[in-house]
């Protein structure tokens, strides 16, 4: 574990057998962690909240280029992933996040932020959870029972329940991903890929998110 805001590096394979190398910056608290093992994976440990069943909510960390300690200065050294037309595959593991936790994985535009938020840092969503807002896509929000993958516009969509941005649409029944489930054993790791797909009329706008 660390104490500090810089938890490791984490490689990312690039197509030609590259592998880019990128700091992981964390925004925890209340006896959180985050760090980066041996094999280059990323494990979030939540703490208990005393008196509180659930485990506690808001540790995050982020993908930086380079990772200094203390508050960043600006937002320049958040990593900026080129992802138009191309693929971003990850193992997860949720099979110790039960009901009322949630393992995010998500994309947002903290490097183009200049506005530091209510969290000491640059991060921004689309419900400006630290008072901040932008778009955002949310790749996975998922725990051992549930998986959802949304995109939300800042305006006027930010619940991202417009026609084919996620919402409340369903793809797997409770028999089908969970535990021991039949299309996802949640038990186990597994494999999640999202392809990111670039409008023909406009290369440099995203068309669609399909995630599988």
């Amino acid at each position: 574990t660390t104490s500090g805001r810089c938890a490791g590096h984490v490689p990312i394979s690039q197509p030609n057998n590259v592998t880019s190398w990128y700091s992981l910056a964390s925004h925890v608290g209340g006896g959180a962690s985050a760090r980066v093992t041996s094999t280059g994976a990323v494990m979030l440990h939540l703490r208990r909240r005393h008196g509180q069943a659930a485990s506690r909510p808001g540790s995050r960390a982020y993908l930086a280029d380079t990772c200094v300690e203390g508050e960043p200065a600006d937002s320049s050294s958040y990593a900026a992933l080129s992802l138009l037309g191309k693929t971003l595959s990850f193992t997860v593991d949720v099979s110790k996040a039960s009901c009322g936790c949630v393992v995010a994985a998500y994309l947002v535009p903290m490097r183009a932020n200049r506005e530091r938020g209510s969290c000491g840092d640059f991060y921004c969503d689309a419900n400006r959870v630290c008072g901040v807002g932008c778009s955002e896509i949310d790749i996975m929000e998922a725990n051992s029972r549930a998986f959802l993958s949304t995109t939300h516009t800042l305006e006027p969509d930010c619940y991202g329940r417009g026609s084919g941005v996620g919402g409340a649409n369903h793809a797997f029944s409770a028999s089908a991903y969970g535990p021991r489930g039949s299309t996802i054993d949640t038990d186990k790791p597994f494999r999640v890929h999202a392809y990111f797909e670039a409008a023909a009329a406009d290369p440099g706008t995203l068309q669609d998110m399909a995630v599988t």
